[in-house]
């Protein structure tokens, strides 16, 4: 890509475009393990679940409903094996991400310490005695299973699931036999939900693990890049916030989208919320910050490293060209008109990270 002057791409371009086509590979390891996690739990817990329910309520159907000690007695030991298999297969499922994510943890490390080594040029390297620094494996892995995000480790999410899972699947087979339903009634229930019983355990639990495998896979991915770049500080004069240019991103991030943060700026680093797509990249120095005089470097080398941040379109630009239904499908009507009006997206939100509601915005635009 070239700069913004015609001429060859800087160094800070270079690294945004590496970031940019990272970012599919990326996701599409997400969608991979997001996939192999669903498919052991469909295999290993839902079926083997299902098929016990079916059997055990088939039992007390035949012996008759009347909810009394002897039902209650065998609900209690359904209720435990149930237990024994969710909370098992939750701990594989535990061992088998994080494990994955501690190896995913050690390429995304490479891969930014790569970037490093293709973005500067090596006559500025030279020139400056720079040496890459990288995290340690240590360091990685501890990044995997002992930093929180979104408020919990890791660890803590998946027995959170698993603890929720238990007890919405125990109350599903209770409130399904008071209700007088069949056996094949019950196991719907729990598989799939109706209209009458609203989402179905094992859907909800699904849709959960998948929100929390793809919102580890940012963390870890973020994380394990800024590790990078903070082993190597002296070359940067900051990071810059890269939201993905379609109608799936948050406002939250289409507010940051764009902007350039300090280092030590650890609040405004994705991911900002559930689900989170975003990334980040370097913003490095200039060749006068590191205190060289105009003939010291080649002329092609001070190009690079001019310290310029390339002013790829940002959210609103591209929200702006998109027509007005795809505004009012991202934003809301009512936001949309706003922003339609003029106020830039970067207003939705607070400075805690919480997107504006309506009369607010209004006030905000009619001051």
């Amino acid at each position: 890509m070239a700069n913004d002057g015609g001429g060859s791409p800087t160094a800070n371009q270079k690294a945004l475009d590496r970031t940019v086509l990272h970012g599919i590979f990326v996701a599409r390891f997400t969608n991979g393990l997001a996939a192999r996690i669903d498919r052991f739990f469909r295999t290993e817990v839902v079926s083997d679940i299902a098929a016990r329910v079916r059997d055990r309520m088939t039992a007390i159907e035949e012996r008759g409903k009347d909810l009394g000690p002897a039902t209650t007695a065998r609900l209690r030991r359904l209720n435990a094996l149930n237990t024994e298999t969710i909370f098992g297969g939750f701990e594989s499922i535990r061992k088998d991400v994080e494990s994955t994510l501690v190896d995913f943890a050690k390429a995304e490390a490479s891969f930014e310490r790569r970037t490093l080594e293709l973005s500067i040029p090596k006559a500025f390297l030279t020139r400056a005695k720079i040496e890459f620094e990288k995290p340690t494996a240590a360091l990685l892995r501890t990044l995997v299973e002992s930093k929180p995000f979104e408020g919990n480790v890791l660890a803590d999410w998946f027995s959170g699931l698993a603890i929720d899972t238990q007890k919405h699947l125990d109350r599903s087979i209770r409130v399904g036999m008071a209700e007088g339903e069949t056996s094949d009634q019950i196991v719907n229930r729990i598989l799939r939900g109706n209209e009458n019983t609203g989402e179905g355990t094992f859907a909800r639990t699904r849709r959960n693990a998948e929100s929390i495998v793809r919102t580890a896979v940012n963390h870890v991915s973020n994380d394990a890049r800024f590790a990078v770049t903070k082993e190597n500080a002296d070359l940067m004069d900051g990071w810059r916030f890269v939201a993905t240019l379609d109608t799936s991103t948050t406002v939250i991030c289409a507010a940051h989208d764009g902007k350039v943060y300090s280092i030590d700026d650890v609040a405004n680093r994705p991911p900002l919320h559930w689900g989170c797509r975003s990334t980040t990249v370097n913003v490095f120095k200039s060749w006068r910050r590191f205190g060289f005089d105009f003939d010291e470097l080649p002329s092609s080398t001070r190009a690079s490293m001019s310290g310029q941040v390339p002013q790829k379109e940002n959210y609103d630009a591209w929200l702006r060209r998109q027509p007005e239904s795809t505004q009012d499908l991202i934003l809301g009507e009512g936001k949309a008109k706003i922003f339609r009006g003029g106020t830039k997206i970067d207003r939705f939100v607070n400075d805690r990270n919480r997107p504006l509601t309506l009369d607010e915005l209004k006030a905000l635009s009619e001051a």
